[in-house]
């Protein structure tokens, strides 16, 4: 059992017009949101080296969730959310190498929606679902040579919205939400002054930057970002028994990606970036 007491306070700014003068205005909301959640779960183990759980629990988004607050969601209770998993965990090659996968059901049951008699507001009065699968792999396939891999597949929907006509997100997938992610990263310690090289990949699908559609022209649309690949290396080597020497290379083809999304702008990834590090235990 977990409780949580999140108290937010925001002031909103608007600065007068250079000409005219007009428009400033200061608005302060405040906004106190308590719940009480739960999870559990269950393991069995059929065999020394492997295990099956089921685990179901309950969370919150509270409506300053982003760090802000305004007048369409302030004094607006959390979205509820309820979750169900089952899943498995086997260790192989005498415990050196490890294989999971699982499988989810997630529902959203009070999802902020505009009030369709007044957008200016928002309502808990719609609901989705969230369900997929994970697999992962993590370990040493040889004494010198590790990995570390996954990949997920999330399929969201809303299935209840007061929204109507053109710009009705029913049937629509979450934002920010893409479909399919998968990582990939590996090392090999090499014979040579114990010298270690790594190297990986990150993918993630396209995404949706809101699930409402915009209208323009009587014409709905979707803001889509493209998916993408970032490519990683590495290469560490030890100095001494107490010094290591790292070199961290990421996205090495300078690819141009969004990193984060919003309805009404994103925020770019960073490009090739070389991080060089002397480190010193103790």
């Amino acid at each position: 059992m977990r409780f949580d007491r999140f108290d937010a306070s925001f002031s909103q700014v608007t600065f007068p017009n250079p000409v005219t003068g007009a428009g400033a205005a200061n608005a302060q909301f405040d906004q106190v949101d308590t719940m009480l959640s739960w999870r559990g779960a269950i393991v069995y183990k059929p065999l020394p080296f492997g295990s099956v759980y089921f685990s179901a629990g309950t969370s919150f988004n509270p409506s300053a969730e982003a760090l802000a607050l305004q007048a369409a969601n302030t004094n607006l209770p959390p979205e509820e959310n309820q979750s169900f998993e089952v899943g498995t965990k086997w260790d192989l090659l005498g415990g050196n190498l490890s294989v999971t996968g699982a499988l989810f059901h997630i529902e959203k049951m009070n999802m902020r929606e505009p009030d369709p008699n007044n957008p200016l507001f928002n309502i808990l009065a719609g609901s989705g679902v969230a369900k997929g699968g994970e697999i992962g792999v993590s370990g040493r396939l040889t004494p010198e040579w590790r990995i570390l891999a996954g990949y997920g597949y999330t399929y969201t929907v809303i299935t209840e919205t007061p929204r109507t006509g053109p710009t009705t997100d029913l049937g629509r997938r979450f934002a920010n939400a893409p479909m399919h992610t998968a990582n990939l990263w590996t090392t090999y310690d090499l014979p040579w002054w114990k010298l270690q090289i790594g190297g990986g990949l990150n993918i993630v699908s396209s995404r949706f930057a809101a699930s409402v559609p915009t209208s323009v022209g009587g014409v709905a649309f979707l803001r889509e970002a493209p998916g993408y690949w970032i490519a990683s290396a590495m290469a560490k080597l030890p100095l001494s028994p107490n010094v290591d020497l790292q070199l961290n290379l990421s996205n090495l083809t300078n690819r141009r990606f969004y990193d984060q999304l919003h309805p009404s702008h994103v925020v770019p990834g960073s490009g090739r970036t070389a991080l060089l590090t002397l480190s010193y235990k103790y």
